[in-house]
């Protein structure tokens, strides 16, 4: 008995941890000093620009006396000790033209759009290494620039400012010194992390184009020789420099050659320092080939090519419309209605309905509709709905089926977001509402958001889980071909998805019973992109009523098959590659011999079209590529 009494007080002595930190400061501007006079110049900005609230605090390291405290060693300390939601590493003699204010918004707007960044920073390269990024940057002899307006993706920041996000936890290599390369080293912890990193539009000012010396190409050397142990051969780029992680001394000579071009002409450096950089590429035995070559690269305009191809494909977040916002500076909350079809599904009610009183986003409104129960339904979701408004019950007197019951409640619901549960799903995460609509509130004008699921048994219990794309944004037109491709509902369930009630505007076809939400989503992926949730949010139920089961015994399954891709092969045919449409074809005309009796006149007159559209050379030549690339494919598994 004592030492259960004992066991219960040692654990109320526990304390929980949860990932809502409260900081004590909102900023945290952290400077290496060598002068104490220029460091008071520097802080007085910092105050008129407004950081000298309680909110903010300064921290330096003290190198007025010796170089004690590197670049990697101060910032390690920084990152440590800083209190601030915002740690603000900046160099000196850079100095900020922007308000704590304006500052503050900028950082609340890059986390609407992206929740994942951990650094910011005023200049940087891209993430192809062909452009550095320097917006709204004030450099000495250089004029102001202010090319975009909004964030750009950087694979490297420049050092003179690195605003880092105090909950990522970064570090830096504990086996580095010196003060070169300390910023590169925090990026690629924080993309090791999943973290990304951005040049943000604001106006700053910055004393000096840094120092290429001897140590610096020194401690370029150090930094590859480390990141060979681990890294796939590459070349990075750095604001001023390329280097390589890989063994090949090619590779080597190729890097030295593109950072002797890139300082050839630069007017900001001197010539004592492409004289240091000449004198460590030399070191390299193959440079002056690799210098030929890069010559040739550059003169012939294949390198003005592939820049421009790149540039296409980089990736700049534009600034947030200008939409109704909250004080969180997202756009305000849209109406979000749930719809409930109902049949026959007593027993999975009740958990139904306590996965909906979890959700911490309330829908603004609950349509439940029973299609002519004979069960219990009917009673149990009126007791529910008693002494709550948002909830409206229908039922109708004979049964309509699942798509005209879903036809029926679209057309009931005033709300612009709309997700459709069905009565033996549930929620199986209590904010599987509020992570979909935070998606569409982030990316805008995104036609649907599905997530992830799980899968339940009978008796409520999770039997496994499917998660068919990553998180995050993808092109509609991208997702309808891979579902053409596979013949699959990568998209989910209705229960998986929340879209836009305004862009089905002719709600769901009624030709189907099946796959009438697969029909649905492709209609919707040609108005707009999708976002995807890669977490099992919904619980799909499987049990031996559901219909589903009750389709495919019947046959109905096969028949929607062949009728919804059919008609899809006619529609996007002009639109699809040879060796797609002869793929589609071929896997639906297989289908229709192994089921005759599913195939309608419909079906049989769209595969004898499609066949003759594509002449017999042409069907032939297709035929023989994917059979060879199948027993090419069977042979490289043995």
């Amino acid at each position: 008995m004592f030492s259960g009494y004992k066991c219960i007080y040692r654990m109320r002595k526990c304390r929980f941890v949860s990932p809502q930190v409260k900081w004590d400061k909102v900023f945290s501007i952290c400077t290496m000093v060598n002068d104490w006079v220029e460091y008071e110049a520097h802080q007085q900005i910092w105050l008129k620009m407004g950081f000298g609230g309680e909110d903010c605090e300064f921290l330096v390291s003290d190198n007025s006396a010796s170089n004690k405290l590197d670049g990697f060693q101060s910032s390690r300390l920084f990152l440590n000790e800083a209190r601030g939601q915002y740690i603000i590493m900046a160099h000196s003699d850079s100095r900020p033209e922007v308000t704590k204010d304006k500052m503050l918004k900028l950082l609340q707007r890059l986390e609407a759009i992206d929740p994942k960044w951990a650094i910011v920073g005023n200049a940087g390269v891209d993430q192809f290494g062909q452009a550095i990024l320097a917006t709204g940057l004030e450099m000495p002899r250089v004029l102001r620039e202010n090319r975009q307006r909004g964030f750009s993706l950087v694979r490297v920041l420049d050092e003179n400012l690195l605003i880092v996000k105090a909950e990522v936890r970064l570090s830096l290599s504990y086996d580095m010194s010196g003060f070169h390369l300390y910023g590169l080293d925090l990026c690629d912890m924080a993309r090791r992390l999943g973290r990304t990193c951005y040049v943000a539009p604001m106006r700053w000012h910055h004393g000096s184009h840094g120092t290429l010396n001897t140590g610096f190409y020194q401690k370029v050397c150090e930094f590859e020789s480390k990141m060979r142990n681990y890294r796939r051969p590459k070349i990075w780029a750095t604001n001023c420099t390329f280097l390589t992680v890989s063994r090949s001394p090619l590779l080597r000579a190729w890097s030295r050659a593109k950072a002797c071009w890139l300082l050839r002409k630069n007017k900001y450096h001197s010539e004592g320092e492409r004289r240091d950089l000449w004198n460590a590429a030399k070191k390299e035995t193959l440079l002056f080939p690799a210098y030929a070559l890069l010559w040739l690269y550059n003169k012939s305009g294949l390198q003005k090519l592939r820049k421009s191809q790149l540039m296409r494909k980089t990736r700049h977040t534009p600034v947030m419309p200008k939409l109704a916002r909250s004080k969180s500076g997202l756009p305000r909350r849209e109406k979000l209605a749930l719809l409930v079809p109902s049949f026959q599904h007593e027993w999975y009610l009740s958990q139904l309905l306590a996965s909906i009183c979890r959700q911490t986003r309330k829908p603004d409104e609950i349509l439940i509709s029973d299609d002519a129960s004979a069960d219990g339904s009917y009673e149990l979701l009126k007791g529910w709905s008693r002494g709550r408004p948002s909830v409206k019950i229908f039922r109708h007197p004979r049964n309509l089926g699942i798509t005209e019951n879903s036809n029926f409640l679209l057309s009931k619901t005033k709300s612009d977001l709309v997700v459709f549960l069905h009565s033996d799903d549930a929620l199986l995460c209590s904010r599987a509402l509020e992570k979909m609509e935070l998606l569409f509130r982030r990316e805008p004008k995104l036609a649907l958001v599905a997530c992830g699921r799980g899968f339940l048994d009978e008796k409520m219990a999770l039997t496994g889980k499917e998660i068919t794309l990553p998180s995050g944004r993808h092109a509609g037109r991208d997702i309808r071909l891979k579902i053409l491709r596979s013949e699959a509902n990568l998209i989910g369930e209705p229960s998986c998805v929340m879209f836009q009630r305004n862009l089905l505007t002719k709600g769901f076809d009624t030709d189907f019973r099946q796959l009438w939400d697969v029909d649905a989503w492709l209609r919707l992926l040609k108005k707009g992109d999708m976002g995807y949730v890669a977490e099992p949010l919904v619980g799909i139920r499987r049990h031996a009523k559901q219909a589903t089961r009750q389709n495919a015994l019947e046959g109905r399954l096969i028949k929607e098959h062949l009728t919804l891709y059919g008609r899809l092969l006619a529609k996007e045919s002009p639109g699809l590659s040879a060796e797609d449409r002869y793929r589609l074809l071929h896997k639906l005309t297989r289908t229709a011999c192994r089921h005759p009796r599913a195939v309608t006149p419909e079906i049989r007159d769209i595969l004898s079209g499609e066949k003759k559209r594509m002449g017999v050379a042409e069907y032939y030549r297709q035929k023989i590529w994917y059979r060879l690339g199948r027993w090419l494919a069977r042979g490289s598994y043995q």
